[in-house]
């Protein structure tokens, strides 16, 4: 019988007991003889099999440090399982797991070795990053990941941009803000990268049955490129706002040029746009009908206009509605 956090007893033991239990016979007798290429290896009980659990995740993350390049993909496949069943353990040493992940992402390592390096990430993010409720893990994190990308070739920041654009959407409203806003304060060395990542957080992709041919053993599938995430508001919104007040505005001009410009191209309709073009319109009407009483209300009025002119110009301001379309008329004359 096994007690469970309610008082009841259960016959099932508790599911960290079931985890351990099982990485303890897929470790034994020793969990890392496999991945460091090591002949003989003298061990006794595996890691998981003491009373402390604790000197298992520093012995994971020297193992993947001290892998080859091309040899972490063991050591990565490893991880993402742990990462889900043993985050508790694992979370003491999320940092330098972190880090130990993204020192291999400038190395040229080959293709299936970085799918299963930015899986990884991805499931570290996922169970260890975005449950988390304190916002100073998610800034170091940040910063650990803007540090990294500027080393890396565009194919790769391209990559990891999606890995992260996950994580924006998973987070919390608070946390996602924080994000959006680190990331916007600091763009640095990762400007493509950011664009990237606001562009794959804000798209959905969707993909239909096209063909079901009995004579084929697959399906073939087509994408469709139609619509946006429910979260994409939440997104641009923190970055507008930074724009509109930043010290220097050309790189965030630009980030949300292409990011505007990728997402018009991307809906298929004016209401698939709508929930990105309304906060941006409800911000230019704020701004505009208020009279500039100094060169920084001036500034504010000009940047917005710059913006407006984004969803203006592309695809001809198509995926703007007529609403929004005489807002934009009608402050637009009163203002001047």
């Amino acid at each position: 019988m096994y007690p469970s956090s309610n008082g009841v007893s259960s016959t099932y033991p508790p599911p960290s007991s079931n985890s351990q239990t099982r990485w303890t016979r897929c470790l034994c007798p020793c969990p890392f003889s496999y991945i460091t290429g090591e002949k003989s290896v003298t061990c006794g009980k595996p890691p998981l099999s003491r009373p402390k659990t604790k000197p298992f995740a520093p012995s994971l993350s020297i193992s993947i440090y001290s892998c080859p390049s091309d040899d972490v993909l063991p050591s990565c496949s490893l991880l993402q399982k742990l990462a889900h069943d043993l985050r508790t353990t694992l979370f003491p040493v999320y940092e330098s797991l972190l880090k130990t992940l993204l020192d291999f992402l400038p190395r040229p390592i080959a293709a299936p070795a970085l799918t299963a390096l930015l899986a990884t990430l991805s499931a570290l993010f996922r169970y260890l990053l975005v449950p988390c409720i304190h916002l100073d893990l998610l800034q170091q994190t940040w910063s650990s990941f803007h540090s990294t990308l500027p080393k890396c070739n565009a194919e790769v920041q391209r990559a990891a941009a999606e890995v992260w654009a996950s994580v924006l959407r998973r987070l919390k409203t608070s946390a996602r803000e924080k994000a959006v806003i680190l990331m916007a304060n600091n763009l640095t060395g990762v400007e493509d990268a950011s664009a990237w990542m606001l562009i794959f957080a804000c798209k959905v992709r969707f993909f239909i049955c096209v063909s079901d041919n009995p004579f084929f053993m697959e399906s073939v599938f087509q994408s469709i490129s139609q619509t946006l995430h429910s979260t994409s508001a939440s997104l641009v919104s923190p970055v507008v706002d930074v724009y509109l007040s930043s010290d220097n505005p050309d790189a965030l001009y630009t980030l949300l040029r292409r990011t505007l410009t990728s997402l018009t191209h991307h809906c298929k309709d004016v209401e698939g746009f709508s929930s990105v073009t309304e906060p941006i319109i409800a911000q230019f009407c704020c701004t505009v009908s208020e009279t500039p009483r100094d060169e920084v209300g001036v500034e504010r009025v000009r940047r917005m206009l710059h913006l407006a002119s984004v969803l203006c110009g592309a695809r001809q301001g198509s995926r703007l509605t007529g609403t929004s379309i005489l807002f934009l008329l009608s402050h637009l004359i009163a203002f001047f």
